[in-house]
């Protein structure tokens, strides 16, 4: 049921994002048995989410709003992510809220 969730989304925007499902799978800890995700360095899985994560947001339709809370904990891979959600909001019907407590 979660694997069926996490691609739905992507598979209304385009059919191509099917091959990418392994690694979608994986990162959300749900990996299909089935089908598993390709061995790859950690740069290149990176790299794949991230254009993944580019697509969905680029090419979703309609408004969207995305809250990512207490940043304040953000380690480097998760920054590198938020940079590139910011990016790809820009431009387009994206509301992009992020929140942190200050030290």
């Amino acid at each position: 049921m979660a694997r069926e969730k996490i691609a739905g989304r992507p598979l209304l925007i385009d059919e191509e994002f099917r091959e990418f499902l392994p690694v979608m799978f994986d990162f959300m800890a749900v990996p299909d048995p089935d089908n598993p995700a390709p061995a790859m360095d950690p740069d290149a899985r990176q790299r794949q989410l991230f254009n993944v994560m580019r697509r969905v947001v680029e090419r979703g339709e309609g408004a969207t709003i995305n809250l990512i809370e207490d940043l304040h904990w953000i380690d480097a891979g998760s920054e590198a992510w938020i940079e590139q959600m910011v990016d790809a909001a820009s431009g387009n019907n994206s509301l992009l809220i992020l929140n942190f407590r200050q030290k």
